[in-house]
């Protein structure tokens, strides 16, 4: 990757259950990466469902999923031009949970580790 360019994936989110879901997708700081995450880097995410429009993900976007729904969800990282220093490597999360208000429960985050790579263009 490098500074200008965008990079992109795609999640897939199910929700097995008869009731109604509330999923919070966020972005965090990996404590494996081995360079600090550059400041501002979680401005840089975006999300969308496909031919949506692009939404920054900030800090966090929480979706509602019905019954046996499955959402396509498209992510995208563009690194402004401008930045200045960059780490050669490092790393983040983007993080599921899903959000529940019963309380003592056990809750599973799920997460994508994106791994980045810079190089100059």
């Amino acid at each position: 990757l490098y500074k200008g360019a965008r990079a992109e994936s795609h999640i897939i989110m199910q929700n097995r259950t008869l009731q109604s879901a509330n999923l919070k997708l966020e972005f965090r700081e990996s404590p494996y990466s081995l360079n600090p995450v550059p400041a501002g880097a979680q401005s840089w995410i975006q999300v969308a469902k496909p031919n949506d429009m692009w939404t920054p993900l900030g800090g966090g976007l929480v979706m509602a999923l019905a019954p046996y729904e499955i959402a396509e969800y498209n992510l995208a990282i563009e690194i402004p031009r401008e930045y200045g220093k960059i780490p050669d490597t490092w790393s983040y999360w983007i993080v599921l949970t899903p959000i529940t208000d019963k309380p003592n429960m056990v809750i599973a985050e799920l997460a994508q580790t994106w791994n980045i790579n810079m190089r100059s263009n």
